[in-house]
């Protein structure tokens, strides 16, 4: 609005951004820059939600994306509107998505599968974005038909591949962020996952309590049988709890951090996340999965 403070402060920046958007490779032909006096256009500037000024909308495919913008900046415009130009990388063959699976504990790919400019994928690329800077998850998509027909799985699908647990899990429920996300956390991390500072760090960002188990592999059977029963204990206690062992030789600093002596193997400690608080077993009682349990 002409009569509005801030959106004179940020027109010229709102016009550098689009200088610099013209020097983006990767952004050229692919979008528009436009803006409206929303006084002489009212009706329109409240069918589009528009209750302030200055406001930024973005329109994807002629779709409106309602995204919040807060941005008062050149750089936080182009930011912006490179955010939603960015599409997933599409696999093109079966060879390509082979080669995409992870061998590795500390790697899920995510893929979803649609059609291409339908609203269920531009809800996958925009969900995708959002974890972008999550290490733990790559996300690919397949929008070719013959590649779905090929993978057997149906248009608005997502399907994480993994190298642990069961290879894979399957998604096809509506497009909601919150319940893609529920989906992630309950199956895209280890049941009980052998610890490495990537996955610890995912663990981290998972946000659940991270029950900690120490073992000594020299004592197989022990050792064995203990994980067995934690493996259990992780399944029943999917999403509630994320479980995870090392060697209790090796890393006795890490159990006396957790209030445990670190000459009783096996062992093991709860540890909440974003609080200083640990919670150690009791080293004089027998550890089983039951005691943890309780």
């Amino acid at each position: 609005a002409p009569w509005c403070g801030h959106c004179k402060k940020f027109a010229p920046e709102y016009e550098a951004a689009a200088e610099k958007l013209k020097e983006i490779k990767e952004a050229e032909g692919k979008y528009l820059l436009a803006k409206i006096n929303g006084n002489d256009h009212i009706e329109l500037a409240k069918s589009l939600g528009v209750t302030g000024y200055p406001t930024v909308i973005v329109f994807h495919n002629g779709r409106q994306m309602h995204d919040h913008f807060t941005g008062r900046t050149s750089q936080s415009v182009v930011d912006y509107v490179l955010h939603h130009l960015t599409e997933v990388e599409r696999l093109e063959s079966v060879e390509a998505l082979e080669k995409a699976i992870p061998s590795e504990m500390t790697k899920v790919l995510v893929v979803g599968y649609g059609e291409e400019e339908s609203d269920w994928m531009i809800f996958f690329d925009r969900f995708a974005r959002a974890h972008e800077s999550d290490p733990f998850f790559t996300f690919r998509a397949v929008t070719d038909a013959n590649m779905m027909k090929a993978q057997k799985e149906k248009p608005e699908t997502v399907v994480l591949y993994k190298s642990f647990d069961e290879n894979k899990h399957v998604y096809r429920g509506e497009a909601n962020s919150t319940r893609l996300q529920r989906f992630l956390n309950l199956h895209g991390y280890p049941t009980l996952g052998q610890a490495s500072p990537e996955l610890h760090r995912a663990l981290l960002r998972r946000g659940l309590p991270v029950v900690w188990l120490f073992v000594d592999p020299d004592v197989e059977q022990r050792a064995a049988v203990v994980m067995k029963e934690f493996q259990d204990l992780g399944s029943y206690h999917k999403g509630i709890f994320s479980f995870i062992y090392t060697n209790g030789v090796r890393e006795k600093e890490i159990m006396k951090s957790f209030l445990l002596s670190g000459t009783v193997l096996p062992a093991a400690a709860i540890k909440p996340v974003n609080v200083s608080e640990v919670f150690p077993y009791d080293e004089t009682a027998q550890l089983t999965g039951g005691y943890i349990a309780e």
